[in-house]
């Protein structure tokens, strides 16, 4: 099961649209489990959660 809205936000934002949804529908694209169990996918997820401040600002995609 894939969450795309967890980096896209909303459905069609531009971050959606422009990068997101190719990369779903590109099925040459090989999948990385990230796991909160694990330090690196802890610390990834940890930066994901730190996108969401970039992107409450005006004027930014990501």
């Amino acid at each position: 099961m894939t969450f795309p809205f967890l980096l896209g936000r909303y459905f069609n934002s531009a971050f959606y649209t422009k990068y997101l949804n190719p990369v779903l529908k590109n099925r040459s694209v090989e999948v990385l489990v990230i796991q909160e169990s694990n330090p690196t996918g802890k610390k990834f997820i940890t930066l994901l959660h730190q996108l969401t401040d970039v992107a409450d600002q005006p004027d930014k995609e990501f």
